[in-house]
């Protein structure tokens, strides 16, 4: 039985809402969907202001596991997501931006 595909943005949506069980998560951290080989690696970011917040290491830290749960229950395969230069570049210039 093949398992059911879920966008990038319902991949994020299910990520982020996996993180506010596991931690009061501020609404300033961007979740973004990276390719790794075959499979898709969950990366954060935030502003400094998100970042200096209590409890922000405890928010982010189960994003791995979260990522690892996701792509086992869906099929990523075939999930069309921005190449990792280009996120990079992205999360790059929101980082810059709130300096």
């Amino acid at each position: 039985m093949s398992k059911p595909a879920k966008t990038e943005a319902e991949l994020i949506a299910m990520a982020r809402a996996e993180l506010k069980v596991h931690a009061d998560c501020s609404d300033g951290i961007v979740i973004s969907v990276l390719r790794a080989g075959d499979s898709r690696e969950f990366r954060t970011v935030a502003d400094a202001a998100t970042v200096a917040k209590p409890g922000y290491p405890e928010c982010v830290a189960p994003i791995v596991q979260i990522a690892d749960h996701l792509c086992k229950q869906f099929d990523v395969s075939r999930l069309r997501v921005a190449s990792n230069a280009f996120a990079i570049a992205l999360l790059w210039n929101l980082i810059s931006l709130s300096t």
